[in-house]
């Protein structure tokens, strides 16, 4: 279990075990799919099925099992009544979690390796939009080799091995592909999203039917609660008494929190009881969209 234990102290120990502690995970997870791809078709999914269905196993137990506060010291700590020997199960838990990281770093890098195959693949064959690849591939590049070196320098700094005056320099290149680039790009392009939602918005707001005009009517009560010219136009209303209801700002607040708030509750509960239904049938093996052949 102490294998796995990752803590926040970055000594060259700590790194060592983390280093292990992956380098073992990937192992297993290697020869894991490569059994798997080597088993008969009609056996890999009820092996994938019954995989998916323990792992979930877990998470649901860690959820429902009962738990104890336990006294130590100064401190108070929360352990599961129901020991799995020799290990209490939070202990079990906190390694599947470290495990779960590492296999989603795996993942992470077969997205990578998938990206760039796709892009170079473009780029020897000369595509029309070769370009484009070349530019996320450098951006992608760009990016990767910044962070990983800003993340060095900045554990160096944290540990003594190092000054901020010697790391100013990736500090400013960090700052400037991350921050004054990715940041204003991800802005510009959410930005240009305004212009969809106002399209689709005058598609959903013509007057076609007794609902439409209800929803129009509603929705430009809204918007002009949040606009002050409009609220002065009913500034002349009294603050109290039942006239205070008939101010625009009254009125939206009232919309918003006796007629949108219950409808959104209501959707969340059913979207949770959906994926509720959803995750039963992927633990249950009975999901027909989940391909594993």
């Amino acid at each position: 279990m102490e294998l796995f234990a990752f803590t926040i102290n970055r000594t060259p120990e700590n790194w060592a075990t983390a280093l292990l502690a992956a380098v073992l995970v990937i192992f297993a997870t290697s020869i894991l799919l490569f059994g798997l791809s080597r088993i008969p078709s009609n056996m890999r999914r009820p092996l994938v099925g019954l995989f998916v269905f323990i792992s979930g196993l877990f998470w649901i137990l860690d959820w429902a099992l009962p738990r104890s506060r336990v006294q130590e010291g100064a401190t108070t700590s929360v352990k599961t009544l129901i020991p799995i020997y020799p290990y209490d199960y939070q202990e079990v838990i906190n390694v599947l979690v470290n495990v779960s990281q590492v296999m989603s770093g795996i993942i992470l890098a077969l997205g990578v390796l998938s990206i760039l195959r796709v892009h170079f693949k473009k780029v020897f064959k000369g595509d029309r939009d070769a370009f484009f690849s070349i530019v996320l591939l450098g951006s992608m590049a760009a990016m990767i080799v910044i962070g990983l070196w800003d993340w060095i320098a900045t554990n160096r700094e944290a540990v003594g091995m190092s000054t901020p005056e010697a790391n100013e320099t990736i500090h400013t290149a960090f700052s400037i592909v991350f921050l004054d680039m990715l940041q204003i790009l991800d802005a510009a392009m959410f930005s240009l999203i305004a212009f969809f939602i106002l399209s689709a918005a005058y598609r959903a707001f013509r007057v076609r039917s007794i609902e439409a005009t209800i929803m129009m009517a509603v929705a430009l009560i809204v918007l002009l609660g949040f606009i002050p010219l409009a609220m002065a136009l009913t500034a002349g209303l009294p603050a109290d008494g039942f006239l205070s209801n008939f101010r625009i700002e009254n009125m939206k607040t009232w919309i918003l929190l006796n007629m949108s708030t219950p409808a959104l509750r209501a959707i969340d509960l059913g979207l949770g009881l959906g994926l509720l239904a959803m995750a039963l049938r992927i633990l249950l093996g009975i999901e027909k969209g989940v391909a594993v052949d």
